[in-house]
């Protein structure tokens, strides 16, 4: 396989695989929205934010990456009781899961 086929291929596993952590982002956020420092939901929301930067990094969409990394130290700071989730933020994560 060459090198732009194998690059084709990973653009579309990472399609397939963002759609499917986007559903586990939005249900996971929606949960959170009304119950902000539910710990399980933080932790599967800094994992999804961790799998899609790192299969972002593989297919090379590095906006994507970059945006997973933001999101990933926000998360952490909800995650290890840093700071609470508000408004703000969730604005921000929904803004996010819909780009």
């Amino acid at each position: 396989m060459n090198k732009e086929a194998l690059a084709a291929r990973l653009r579309a596993t990472f399609v397939s695989e963002l759609e499917d952590q986007l559903r586990v982002m939005n249900a996971d956020l929606l949960a959170l929205e009304k119950q902000p420092t539910d710990a399980e939901r933080l932790k599967s929301l800094f994992r999804v934010a961790h799998t899609l930067k790192g299969a972002a990094r593989a297919a090379g969409v590095a906006p994507v990456e970059q945006a997973c990394h933001a999101l990933e130290s926000l998360l952490a700071r909800a995650r290890d009781r840093h700071m609470t989730l508000g408004p703000a933020h969730f604005s921000l994560l929904f803004s996010a899961a819909d780009a």
